[in-house]
C-alpha cells in the first residue's frame, strides 16, 4: 500500500508560517545608462566571440546536444555557435515566464516591461544583531532571511541569501538550504546544488512538502540558480550536469534515502537526541519537526 504523505506537513505549515505578503510588479524601463547603440555593440561582440572562439570544457552530452541543433565542434574541441543560430535561439524563447508561488496568488510573471525584486548573493558572514560583530552566518539565518522576505511587500523572489558555514557535508549542505529556504517562505524560491546527484532527492522533498509524487512538476516553486560558465569561456563540469538536470525537469538522479544504519546528520542541541528508530526519509522528518524559532 503506498504511504500518503504531505498531509501533517500541510497542516504543520499552515500553523506555523504566516501569510506571505505579495506586491505587484512595477513598470520598468525607465533607467537606460546605455545608447540604443552601445547596446547594440556589446551585443553583437558577444556573437562574435561565441561563433569564432565559442566555449571549451563542453561535457560529451551538451558537445552532442549542441551539434545536434546546429553549433560547430573546432578540431581544438571548442564548441562555436553560428550568429544565425543564436538568433534563432533568442526569436523561439517564451516573451513571458512564470517563476511560481506554493500559491498561485504568489506567482511572478516575467516579461518585457514588468520589474521585480528578489533577494541574492551568498554571503559568508552575518551582522549579529545582538553585538554588532560579523560572526559566520548559518542555516539558521538563512531561514530567518526567508522568513523576513516572507513578510515583506516589496520583495517578491527569495534567492539564498547566505551560506550556512555550520553544515560541511555537501549533500546536507545543498538539501539543508533548500529547506530552510521552503521552510521560512512560500514565495518563489531560487536555490543551487553543488553537486547534480543532490538534484533529485531535493525534488523528492519537495513532493513531500506539496503532498505526493509529482506535485512540485505541477508548482514548480523554486528554480536553481546555476551558472555554467566558468572564465575564459569554459564550461564548469559539475554545474553543467546540474543544468541539464533541470533540462530534464528535475529528473531524479539518485534513489538514495536514508538507511537506520547510516548515520543521521547533525541535530541542534536544543531539539534533543534524534527519534529511535532513524526514519527512511530524513527530509519528510525533518519537515515535521523542524524548529520554526530556535532559542537565542
Amino acid at each position: 500500500m503506498a504511504r500518503r504523505v504531505g498531509g501533517r506537513a500541510a497542516k504543520r505549515a499552515g500553523k506555523t508560517q504566516h501569510e506571505a505578503a505579495s506586491v505587484k510588479a512595477v513598470r520598468g524601463g525607465q533607467y537606460k545608462p546605455l545608447s540604443d547603440a552601445d547596446v547594440s555593440k556589446i551585443h553583437d561582440a558577444a556573437l562574435e566571440i561565441l561563433e569564432t572562439v565559442g566555449m571549451a570544457g563542453a561535457t560529451d552530452e551538451v558537445r552532442a546536444l549542441a551539434v545536434e541543433s546546429g553549433c560547430i565542434a573546432s578540431a581544438g574541441g571548442r564548441l562555436q555557435f553560428p550568429r544565425s543560430w543564436i538568433d534563432d535561439l533568442i526569436a523561439a524563447m517564451p516573451k513571458q515566464i512564470t517563476l511560481c508561488g506554493r500559491t498561485e496568488a504568489l506567482d511572478v510573471q516575467l516579461g518585457v516591461g514588468q520589474t521585480h525584486f528578489a533577494t541574492g548573493g551568498m554571503a559568508v558572514q552575518m551582522v549579529d544583531l545582538d553585538t554588532g560583530d560579523y560572526r559566520a552566518s548559518t542555516l539558521k539565518d538563512l531561514y530567518d532571511c526567508a522568513r523576513v522576505v516572507n513578510a515583506l511587500e516589496n520583495i517578491q523572489v527569495f534567492n539564498r541569501t547566505c551560506v550556512p558555514s555550520d553544515i560541511s557535508n555537501p549533500r546536507e549542505f545543498d538539501l539543508a538550504i533548500a529547506y530552510a529556504c521552503v521552510a521560512g517562505t512560500t514565495k518563489p524560491l531560487g536555490i543551487g546544488f553543488s553537486h547534480p546527484a543532490h538534484v533529485g532527492e531535493c525534488r523528492e522533498m519537495f513532493d513531500v512538502i506539496l503532498g505526493g509524487d509529482g506535485r512540485f512538476a505541477d508548482r514548480p516553486f523554486a528554480t536553481c540558480n546555476t551558472c555554467a560558465v566558468v572564465p575564459p569561456l569554459t564550461y564548469g563540469e559539475e554545474n553543467t550536469v546540474v543544468a541539464l538536470c533541470k533540462r530534464r525537469g528535475w529528473a531524479s538522479l539518485s534513489k538514495w534515502s536514508m538507511r537506520p544504519r547510516q548515520a543521521p546528520p547533525p541535530r541542534p542541541p536544543w531539539r534533543g537526541p534524534w527519534p529511535k528508530p532513524w526514519p527512511r526519509h530524513w527530509l519528510e522528518w525533518l519537515w515535521y519537526n523542524w524548529p520554526r524559532r530556535a532559542p537565542r
